[in-house]
């Protein structure tokens, strides 16, 4: 920014522009933490009685045969991430009770 800032008064529109297209980047890059559901809470109750049950897992395979496009593959996984916050999402403990923190959507 060529200008000082002065409760943002003295900046051009292309340069409040610029200024927040920057903050809405940082604040995005950040995990957020939200409360969890009911049912999350269950499972995570359920989680602390038995740590590291595999119960409420369901595993699936699949075999792919002929030529594996890498890039399609990588796209496709990536937009799936993106797109699908559980997937990104972890759960921690904050002062004995639990809390979701969903991560921004990296590349594979």
């Amino acid at each position: 920014m060529s200008r000082t800032l002065q409760n943002g008064l003295d900046l051009s529109a292309d340069e409040k522009r610029a200024l927040l297209a920057e903050l809405l980047h940082k604040k995005a890059a950040q995990p957020k933490r939200a409360p969890i559901s009911f049912s999350q809470q269950r499972l995570w109750f359920l989680d602390q009685l038995e740590p590291g049950s595999a119960t409420y897992n369901i595993s699936r395979a699949a075999r792919l045969t002929g030529k594996l496009d890498r890039r399609a593959l990588q796209a496709a996984v990536n937009a799936i991430v993106a797109r699908h916050e559980a997937l990104r999402t972890n759960f921690l403990s904050e002062e004995g009770a639990p809390v979701q923190v969903i991560h921004p959507a990296r590349q594979i």
